[in-house]
């Protein structure tokens, strides 16, 4: 990170108890104490190897797209691990996905010092995510969803109402609390390139008027804009690299 002059965000994916998406793995961590204990003890080794290393170079994130907890399970298990943190590097910086796969801001942690929330940007996910499990359409949507061509497109609408919906869920969260989309993008595979670049155009322009920090998931794939596949985008050449032109001047946009 520092020869590249990247920040690092030290995220857990798997957890004791805990391991998102692959739903063989059943979530104990939000009610077993001894995998409770024993993720608190990684993060202590963690802020203990990394201390004195300035909150500028890392930050913590707990883990990954925390989901099956309710509120008060959040706060007891994410609450005493940023504790046990501050116990050992008493200047820490700690962020938390929110509540529901990272949707959901939970208010209790906006009197913790040192703590941030970290959000996704990918609602609509019948958009987003659209054909992304081999082609198929999981989400009951009969026809291929683009960015409405307008307000007449009544058709399309429910692309920026889900949208609306889904940034109205963080008008709780207070100006000076800090704030950053973890993730967010549109799969390759789905909708066409323009509808997908509108998109992101429309998240990115929000994020902005709010002071909140984002990441594209991925950088390299169906989700990102180095070798994506998409075929209806224009590439350039970069490193013997193919880049998505339109969308790296996008995310360069100021």
């Amino acid at each position: 990170g520092r020869k590249h002059k990247v920040h690092i965000m030290l995220c857990l994916y798997r957890a004791p108890g805990y391991r998102y998406y692959y739903q063989d793995v059943v979530i104990t961590l939000k009610k077993n104490p001894k995998a409770q204990e024993a993720f608190k003890r990684i993060w202590r080794e963690f802020t203990r190897r990394y201390r004195g290393i300035p909150n500028s170079e890392l930050t913590f994130n707990l883990v990954n797209e925390s989901v099956g907890f309710n509120e008060e399970e959040f706060i007891k298990v994410f609450g005493e691990t940023v504790e046990e943190i501050h116990k050992v590097d008493p200047g820490r910086f700690v962020w938390l996905d929110g509540k529901n796969t990272g949707k959901v801001p939970v208010k209790h942690f906006f009197n913790v010092p040192l703590t941030g929330q970290c959000f996704r940007g990918y609602q609509p996910h019948q958009f987003t995510h659209y054909g992304f499990r081999k082609g198929k359409d999981l989400f009951g949507k009969a026809t291929t969803p683009r960015w409405p061509k307008g307000p007449d497109d009544k058709d399309m609408l429910w692309v920026q109402e889900k949208q609306a919906k889904e940034f109205s869920l963080q008008d709780c969260v207070p100006k000076e609390y800090p704030v950053m989309i973890g993730e967010f993008g549109c799969v390759a595979c789905g909708v066409d390139h323009e509808s997908a670049l509108k998109f992101m155009a429309s998240n990115m322009e929000k994020w902005r008027s709010r002071g909140y920090g984002w990441a594209i998931w991925d950088y390299d794939g169906p989700f990102g804009f180095v070798e994506s596949g998409r075929p209806d985008a224009e590439y350039i050449e970069v490193m013997g690299r193919k880049v998505d032109r339109k969308m790296l001047e996008l995310m360069r946009r100021k």
